[in-house]
């Protein structure tokens, strides 16, 4: 019995003791009472309590005479019975007891039968049993709702895990083209930098930049192509904590046919144009 099914088997012991449990949910407890000699002594203890709270009312005893006119009533005709009746209700007890002094109505003290303490006890213990299900099972899901976050966490993680290695292999691609642009930072204590490949035959490029400086939440990196002292967007990108990213593009025509790139960092959503000065520039 794994443990989550364990607590709500605990939990089901003052319904069960009551009677007050499904098939389904008696069974569990039931394969719980086999195994577990605690929670069997739980259970006795609930059932002690339930017939104390059941027997709680003490027995009356009925007046000596009560016995006789009761089998007088019943052997008399109907109308015997009604005359008998009218009779016993108009003679004196054998021996009366002085009558209680007249009280205001209002005064009078209320005091409870047994029996509705009893029931009262008894619906308290019920309303206990219920509060501990609905409490097992609030726990039942916010364990099924942990176990999907970590569902989604060890996700997470091998998706971080296959883009770090699309990176590499970008990066080695990168490093490996025969066309191959290097942009350099435009400031000479900057340690950022970029490369660039071109991948003529699907007429994509690859870029590759380490080092960047990270940016504001609201901001991005943008890529320029420079031609004819025009700029033409490139494309935006995010670099990691590390100040890296891996960027595929596909400019429009052959990298050969523009002067230089460079690139800037630029409000989200990119620019029409620059609006920084760039961080790395290269002159193709």
């Amino acid at each position: 019995m794994t443990g989550a099914a364990k607590e709500l088997a605990w939990s089901l012991i003052p319904a069960y003791a009551l009677g007050a449990t499904e098939p389904d949910e008696a069974r569990l407890v039931e394969q719980m009472l086999a195994n577990d000699a605690e929670a069997a002594r739980e259970l006795a203890r609930y059932q002690d309590l339930s017939k104390a709270l059941l027997f709680s009312t003490p027995v009356a005893t009925p007046p000596p005479a009560l016995e006789a006119r009761l089998r007088a009533a019943i052997s008399a005709p109907m109308a015997a019975t009604a005359v008998s009746a009218a009779a016993l209700a108009a003679r004196p007890p054998a021996n009366p007891s002085p009558a209680p002094a007249p009280t205001h109505a209002l005064s009078k003290p209320r005091h409870w039968p047994r029996w509705v303490a009893a029931a009262a006890g008894l619906a308290a213990v019920l309303a206990g049993g219920w509060m501990i299900r609905e409490l097992a099972v609030t726990r039942d899901q916010q364990a099924a709702l942990a176990a999907q976050v970590t569902i989604l966490q060890e996700q997470q993680e091998s998706l971080t895990t296959q883009l770090a290695t699309r990176d590499e292999l970008l990066a080695s691609v990168v490093a490996k083209s025969g066309e191959h642009y290097v942009m350099e930072p435009t400031v000479a204590d900057s340690a950022a930098i970029a490369q660039v490949a071109w991948l003529e035959d699907s007429s994509l490029a690859v870029l590759r930049a380490t080092n960047f400086p990270p940016l504001a939440e609201d901001y991005v990196y943008q890529l320029w192509l420079i031609k004819d002292d025009e700029r033409v967007n490139g494309g935006t990108f995010q670099v990691d904590s590390a100040g890296c990213a891996t960027v595929i593009f596909r400019p429009d025509q052959s990298l050969e046919e523009f002067d230089g790139m460079g690139i800037t960092p630029e409000p989200s959503g990119g620019s029409p144009g620059p609006t920084a000065p760039a961080v790395v520039r290269a002159q193709l």
